[in-house]
């Protein structure tokens, strides 16, 4: 069941219009990206994801754009304390703290894609990674 239906009749339809039910997940982090309209249901939502993917312990609403040289975006938690976890990926763990690095789950394939090229004593350089 998507987002918006779980929360139909909860939240005002006019409000609702506003939300998308897309939303990354990063390890046992998801990461939604609420518009101002929805402020006022910021924890709703956050109990609500937690509550439908019991996986997720941490709800973070992205509040920037990505920016500086490290292309970190700013963050407000919504539910749960912690932005550290470990993400798996393609048989592959990152641990990382989605705060202070840039990491995007929808770049998998791409990732996935390129160490599938990397040959045994190769070194591998990905410019502007940040």
């Amino acid at each position: 069941m998507t987002l918006k239906r779980q929360l139909k009749g909860i939240i005002p339809e006019q409000v609702l219009g506003s939300l998308s039910d897309r939303f990354d997940v990063i390890g046992d982090i998801a990461v939604l990206s609420l518009r101002k309209e929805l402020n006022d249901y910021r924890s709703i939502i956050a109990d609500t994801v937690i509550s439908s993917r019991h996986t997720i312990r941490t709800v973070l609403n992205k509040i920037s754009g990505v920016d500086g040289s490290d292309r970190t975006a700013e963050f407000e938690i919504l539910a749960g304390s912690d932005t550290v976890t470990v993400h798996k990926e393609y048989g592959f763990f990152y641990h990382l703290d989605v705060r202070t690095v840039f990491y995007n789950p929808r770049m998998g394939s791409e990732r996935k894609r390129v160490t599938d090229q990397v040959r045994s004593g190769e070194r591998v350089l990905i410019p502007f990674c940040g």
